[in-house]
């Protein structure tokens, strides 16, 4: 069940408040002047994402740009799997992104050294929705339907590092949705 979030104080000019309170399932957050209003929903109504950790963690990283021979990727299989999935504007981002899956691969070890299940948990909810979007959409149409709710995941989520533009939070989860397609967790496999 959600919790009411309700915000009190005086919201000035310009969408910032003053003397602010936001009450959260009873209990009371002050937050300084200054403080955007948009943040404070968005804090309120959202936990963190996992996808934008990773999101966060693939921005330190110099990200490489097409195929390269230390990647350890069966490309004819890749091919194959871009061919049976009907990918043609998408085709040349899985190709320009694949050499980034081992970044990906890195931070997920970091979670799986910590004990947790994060990196189930993100690949679960990637595949959770990509099985809902396929209902009503497939190949390039699919893939930029899943690129819109990571977007909109690690827009809303206030753990997003400062400094990180939108171009790169999609850099980033073009690499991160690419590295879901070539582990098999998004999109059928070839026959």
């Amino acid at each position: 069940m959600a919790k009411e979030v309700k915000i009190t104080g005086n919201p000035g000019t310009g969408n910032i408040f003053n003397d602010t309170q936001v009450q959260k399932g009873g209990q009371y957050n002050n937050y300084p002047a200054a403080t955007n209003v948009n943040n404070i929903t968005r804090q309120g109504a959202l936990y963190p994402s996992l996808i934008t950790e990773i999101i966060n963690k693939l921005a330190a990283v110099k990200t490489v740009i097409g195929f390269d021979d230390d990647i350890n990727v069966d490309v004819i299989y890749i091919k194959n799997k871009i061919e049976y999935n009907q990918l043609k504007r998408w085709a040349e981002d899985v190709t320009i992104f694949t050499p980034n899956s081992p970044d990906v691969s890195r931070i997920y070890q970091e979670f799986d050294k910590a004990g947790t299940s994060k990196t189930m948990r993100v690949l679960f909810t990637l595949k959770k929705e990509f099985c809902r979007l396929s209902d009503r959409f497939q190949g390039d149409e699919l893939f930029d339907k899943l690129l819109e709710y990571v977007m909109e995941v690690v827009g809303s989520d206030m753990t997003l590092s400062p400094g990180i533009y939108r171009e790169d939070v999609e850099y980033n989860a073009r690499i991160v949705l690419v590295d879901a397609f070539i582990k098999c967790e998004i999109f059928d496999k070839p026959e």
